[in-house]
């Protein structure tokens, strides 16, 4: 009985190892394959207030990114009602796959940062990061169809 006990607890914590703190819990899927679709921006903070505006183009309520395989991103908005895609940009998992790195240039404006994820399943993700002006964001995002 202690042996399946002992090889459950080992499952459990290789499957659960990119465990974020908003979840998921429990989870079969690596964070490339929960990660790796078009997600839509569908909500924001900015210094724990919900805004629903911004001066930056990639933190626009309804801005495109599409994270693709080998890292390679792209982030697509609408400015004054024309739709604008940035050029191609990456992503890379750093710290156990807890944080995201983000890089990539949208209508002449170079975004580069390190984001903690919160939360990342296969429909919705959160993540948090501070911009050059020390104002701490926090993104939520739905995948597309959801």
């Amino acid at each position: 009985m202690r042996k399946i006990i002992a090889i459950l607890a080992i499952l459990v914590f290789s499957i659960t190892a990119c465990r974020y703190e908003e979840g998921p819990f429990l989870t079969v899927y690596t964070p490339e394959q929960r990660l790796i679709r078009t997600w839509t921006l569908q909500g924001m903070e900015k210094n724990g207030k919900e805004v629903t505006s911004s001066i930056w183009s990639a933190n626009k309520i309804g801005a495109y990114y599409y994270f693709a395989a080998y890292g390679n991103l792209i982030v697509t908005t609408i400015v004054n009602g024309e739709l604008r895609e940035g050029y191609t940009g990456s992503w890379t998992f750093q710290n156990n796959s807890k944080e995201l790195k983000l890089d990539f240039f949208l209508i002449d404006v170079h975004y580069t940062y390190t984001a903690r994820i919160k939360k990342l399943t296969t429909t919705e993700l959160i993540y948090e990061y501070t911009d050059v002006n020390g104002d701490k964001w926090r993104l939520q995002m739905y995948a597309q169809g959801n």
